[in-house]
């Protein structure tokens, strides 16, 4: 600064003040350019930074969906499973030896697994998603979207699901006394009757409608479009 302020009063002694007027005009436009200069670096590292946080932000969701998606293949295998036990029961075939081999038909109605989501990363990205450039991010909507709808879709099955099962088990609790050779799976012929009975039908029938077909069909509809958005990220990530 003691530089310019020498060099502009040997201007104006030597050149007159038309000159000096034209030295100061440059010098500012030197020092306006500087800041704009300055700026740009910074606005330039700011977005830098922010495209690496996201970028960590999606690393994590990416490890949350694919802990959720094996999570869903485990549920839809294991309501599978019931589904086939349990149209044995609805097609009237329970035998003593059937009775036996599927020990699982007494808890089918009685038992559940609550679907739900990792909110790690999808939480991280809902509070990041405050930038209006990263909001209308299509991978950033896309994930968001997925998730809001099917946590929304897993609280209210799994609200339709535990009632169920509470009811049953209450009807268990107050007309049943062979709830300790269910769990035992000792022989009992009692529960082998009321397995065959029209009240114990009806119940399997409303349920497996809520998990066979309810929850497996929604978990399967979430792992294909969970495999979308994996595909998605991958694309964005790689790049």
């Amino acid at each position: 600064m003691k530089l310019f302020s020498n060099a502009r009063k040997q201007i104006v002694k030597s050149s007159g003040f038309r000159k000096y007027l034209l030295y100061a005009f440059g010098e500012i436009i030197l020092v306006v350019t500087g800041i704009l200069i300055a700026l740009s670096i910074n606005d330039w590292s700011e977005d830098k930074k922010q495209e690496k946080n996201l970028d960590n932000i999606l690393h994590i969701f990416r490890s949350d969906i694919v802990r959720d998606t094996t999570r869903a293949n485990f549920i839809i295998k294991y309501y599978k499973k019931q589904d086939s036990v349990g149209r044995l029961a609805l097609s009237d075939t329970i035998s003593k030896t059937f009775y036996k081999k599927n020990g699982d038909l007494q808890s089918i109605i009685f038992t559940g697994i609550p679907l739900a989501i990792t909110k790690n990363g999808y939480d991280l990205l809902k509070n990041y998603s405050y930038d209006v450039e990263i909001a209308q991010d299509s991978v950033v909507v896309y994930g968001l979207a997925l998730y809001n709808e099917i946590n929304a879709s897993f609280i209210d099955l799994n609200t339709k699901i535990e009632k169920d099962v509470y009811e049953n088990t209450l009807n268990m609790k107050e007309n049943y006394n062979f709830a300790a050779d269910m769990y035992m799976r000792r022989e009992n012929q009692k529960a082998r009757d009321y397995f065959k009975s029209e009240d114990f039908k009806n119940r399997l029938a409303l349920n497996l409608q809520l998990k066979a077909q309810g929850a497996v069909s929604l978990l399967q509809g979430f792992n294909t479009a969970s495999k979308i958005l994996l595909e998605k990220m991958e694309k964005r990530l790689n790049n």
